[in-house]
């Protein structure tokens, strides 16, 4: 294509070669002349269209690169962040399986989660478990314990979060009991709340804890709720301080 062009410009005379082909200048130099002119020019001008798909292949590259490495980082602070949640000796678990779902299609059994804080003057001394049951034409959360007291009591509150079986919260459970404990002395207790078809069907793990404490000297004790979150969050349960209040739903 090239070569007739050349040849065709080599048949005009010198000044009308000038203007078909203005880079060649003057126009008294010869076509070849010309042409190697024009062939460096078209060289350059390929190298710099090469350089600069290159350059914006290397800024898309970085910029992948950087979108790549916030996110890791993301990743790395949130998995630093849970990792990173760690309990005092003051604070123990204790966990199992209790009774089959209400699906009589499931085999899984329901698991319960009980937090144990030597910080406060009351603690379960048997596993809170929470079944359900049918009961009165209507459906039914229930629970049976035995907490024991390290120091003289007058009230209680002891507060129990469900969660489906996907982890996610589903309501939180209070139960408020005004009540005279020796120190040293346990005593059994039963609450229950009233639920649904649909809660009783999606119910799969409690996690329970002691909120609040009165003692005999007037003083009120409240649970860690950062100690809570972060027990929920090593058995992979979500909740949020919010949730952690009774009548949240």
């Amino acid at each position: 294509m090239e070569d007739k062009q050349w040849t065709h410009l080599a048949s005009l005379n010198p000044a009308e070669r000038g203007t078909r082909w203005p880079s060649c200048w003057p126009p008294t130099q010869s076509v070849w002349w010309c042409a190697a002119i024009q062939l460096r020019k078209r060289r350059e001008q390929s190298a710099q269209e090469q350089t600069a798909r290159k350059e914006r292949r290397m800024s898309r590259g970085r910029y992948t690169i950087g979108i790549a490495i916030a996110a890791l980082l993301v990743c790395v602070d949130s998995g630093t962040a849970q990792q990173g949640c760690t309990l005092p000796e003051s604070i123990t678990t204790t966990s199992g399986k209790g009774v089959k779902m209400a699906s009589r299609e499931s085999s899984l059994l329901r698991e319960w989660i009980a937090i144990h804080d030597q910080d406060l003057p009351l603690d379960f001394a048997t596993s809170p478990i929470v079944a359900t049951r049918y009961a009165n034409r209507e459906y039914q959360l229930t629970t049976e314990t035995v907490l024991q007291a390290r120091e003289d009591i007058t009230a209680i509150h002891v507060t129990y979060i469900t969660f489906d079986v996907f982890g996610d919260r589903m309501t939180s459970l209070g139960a408020t009991t005004v009540v005279d404990i020796a120190a040293g002395e346990s005593k059994p207790f039963s609450w229950r709340w009233r639920s649904n078809a649909n809660d009783s069907e999606r119910f799969f793990a409690s996690l329970a804890f002691v909120s609040r404490v009165r003692t005999k000297d007037g003083a009120v004790h409240s649970a860690d709720y950062d100690r809570v979150l972060c027990v929920a969050e090593i058995f992979a349960l979500a909740a949020t301080e919010a949730d952690l209040r009774p009548g949240s739903n």
